[in-house]
């Protein structure tokens, strides 16, 4: 909007800036000596057979070196525009992206064969990584009598694993435990090609059985089944006819049978604020949506577990068989574990994050009194919160990845409401 060629048009367009720009970082994420091999002591070692059994001290190695190890390497693209009509009075800014991850170090779980123990882990360059949106701000100001200004955000990103290095197209996140303190670690988010980092896989579920015929049935995939059990799928896997598309169950339930279910990373999100004056009132309010991310009620799934849920008293009986709930055969049970599909919840939500009235007593009033200002308010903090998840709260935070979308009891945000005087002198 600086060039000559631009000023005929800058009574509309009062101006307009052209952005862009490409770079490259290294990141070398990872603790110190997390891939230097260790070995941990005080841990307990079986010897002796029969009865001259004996359980000892011993040690076992819960550090991994590699020495292949490098660094992350990530470039990133961006291309965006800044635009204001009417002397700024509407400005517009828009903004496409896209970042490129190749090498992404992570933590990835180890199995209890490697003699590492339980939630050990090494950290490894998985694979390439892609990330690529948009993001959008549009604002309007106008001054009188009744000044007011409305602005809007909205903001779009795809992730995508691109590739995944070595034999194990399909890895677990270890920090995706659905709950802390079980018995059963049950984790839920994986890193798989084709789909976001952290998505979703969960095994699917059709219903309860309920009748003899159906536990007949059943009792070809789970022998040990019992009416009121929670009914698995057995996803096809097995291609009978050697067209190349799997037709068929392989009759065993395990992680082959997991399908997606999303994740915790919204489709979108977008932002309103409005703010207006007339006279010595004044008002603002800002709302925020997410949608199309996805929640695991890891509160819910503890509280099946142990028993403490009130939902359990509409669980399946002999006496209540059209009961939604499953029979409670204990925390070891099938039934209420982590890997099932009817946890997953529609975690989107629309919320009046801010929301304030106040009025300002005339200068010419408290003057006399020897104040610059006075001002008179009310405001609440999250009072309306829209959304179909049955959890505390929608806005489940957690580390970003690993347990993104998983609630495992986050502190909810409170609803806060306030009234009070501001002075100044």
């Amino acid at each position: 909007s600086e060039e000559d060629f631009f000023k005929p048009v800058t009574n509309v367009i009062s101006s307009m800036k052209i952005r862009s720009s490409i770079g490259t970082t290294g990141n070398q994420n990872f603790l110190d000596y997390s891939n230097a091999a260790s070995i941990s002591i005080n841990k307990d070692y079986p010897i002796g057979t029969g009865t001259k059994e004996y359980l000892l001290s011993g040690a076992t190695q819960t550090g991994f070196a590699n020495t292949n190890v490098q660094w992350e390497t990530t470039t990133q693209k961006n291309i965006g525009i800044d635009l204001a009509f009417l002397k700024n009075a509407l400005t517009f800014t828009a903004d496409v992206y896209q970042s490129d991850k190749t090498d992404m170090l992570f933590p990835l779980l180890l199995p209890i064969s490697a003699g590492a123990g339980q939630g050990s882990t090494v950290t490894l360059n998985v694979g390439d990584m892609t990330n690529k949106g948009i993001e959008l701000a549009s604002s309007y100001r106008h001054n009188g009598k009744f000044s007011w200004t409305i602005g809007g955000t909205f903001s779009k990103n795809i992730n995508r694993i691109t590739r995944m290095s070595g034999t194990n197209k399909f890895q677990v996140l270890s920090g995706s435990t659905v709950a802390d303190g079980v018995t059963n670690v049950d984790r839920v988010a994986f890193l798989k090609e084709g789909y976001e980092a952290g998505a979703f896989f969960v095994v699917k579920t059709d219903g309860i059985v309920r009748t003899d015929q159906e536990l007949v049935e059943y009792k070809k995939l789970v022998p040990t089944a019992k009416l009121g059990d929670l009914r698995y799928v057995d996803a096809l896997t097995v291609d009978t006819n050697g067209d190349g598309i799997p037709d068929a169950g392989d009759k065993i339930l395990d992680d082959k049978d997991r399908v997606y279910a999303g994740s915790g990373a919204p489709i979108f999100t977008a932002g309103l604020n409005i703010s207006c004056n007339y006279n010595n009132f004044d008002f603002s309010m800002q709302w925020y949506e997410s949608y199309g991310n996805k929640i695991i009620n890891g509160n819910k799934i503890y509280s099946y577990m142990y028993g403490t849920s009130k939902d359990l008293l509409y669980q399946w009986t002999p006496q209540n068989v059209d009961a939604p709930i499953p029979a409670d055969r204990g925390s070891d049970h099938a039934n209420y574990r982590g890997y099932s599909d009817r946890w997953i919840q529609d975690g989107s939500f629309l919320r009046l994050k801010n929301i304030a009235l106040g009025y300002s007593i005339p200068k010419t009033t408290i003057n006399k009194i020897g104040l610059t200002k006075a001002r008179v308010y009310i405001s609440a903090q999250n009072p309306i919160t829209i959304t179909k998840y049955d959890g505390f709260d929608p806005e489940v935070g957690n580390d970003g990845l690993s347990s993104r979308g998983i609630d495992k009891g986050s502190y909810p945000m409170s609803a806060q409401y306030r009234g009070g005087i501001q002075l100044e002198f």
